[in-house]
């Protein structure tokens, strides 16, 4: 915990040059940074007017949300290969509008480059586009994975929890935080 408190308390910037170093242009976001999140969009105000989001899902994590918390995490899965995250995925029109976007979800999301003990983990994925439901708006179900088109790499931010502490939390199976909190809570988001 001190090391989680510490990574908060004394954030260090991914430098720009070493993003843009990497081919990875887009991140997969799943719980609060979700272009969908509400209305207005995210919680934290990163997608804007620049940002083109579709859904998308990613496979090999599942789906958590510890109590008292609001929300939610993901976490690699060995057991379950198949298993889906739905979400969003996020890009911006210039690659140094990009790099600044991450380098605010890695403040977010307590990530630092090297540092063992941050809040979140990131990893490149392959994303998924689903042609039904994907388009950019969408108010369809994520969930439908129908006709997928195209994958995207992109950033993920995960913890790794041990099944102990998995099972300690609340399990989202449809791999949607957003559907499954929408229909925990009349449908609001």
């Amino acid at each position: 915990i001190i090391g989680r408190l510490t990574a908060l308390a004394q954030p260090v910037t991914e430098p720009e040059k070493d993003i843009l170093a990497r081919p990875v242009r887009a991140i997969f976001s799943y719980g609060t940074l979700r272009a969908d999140y509400s209305k207005e969009g995210d919680k934290w105000k990163v997608v804007d007017s620049s940002c083109k989001w579709k859904r998308a899902f990613v496979t090999g994590f599942e789906l958590f949300q510890e109590p008292n918390l609001y929300y939610p995490f993901c976490s690699p899965t060995t057991e379950k290969k198949s298993a889906k995250v739905f979400g969003t995925l996020l890009t911006w029109p210039t690659d140094q509008l990009f790099a600044k976007k991450l380098q605010i979800c890695n403040r977010i999301e307590g990530y630092e480059p090297g540092r063992k003990h941050g809040l979140y983990k990131r990893a490149v994925v392959k994303a998924t586009i689903a042609a039904k439901g994907g388009e950019e708006g969408s108010q369809s179900s994520n969930s439908t994975v129908g006709d997928c088109t195209e994958t995207i790499l992109a950033y993920i931010y995960f913890q790794e929890k041990s099944q102990q502490q998995k099972e300690k939390c609340a399990a989202f199976p449809n791999g949607d935080w957003l559907q499954s909190k929408g229909s925990t809570k009349s449908g609001n988001r």
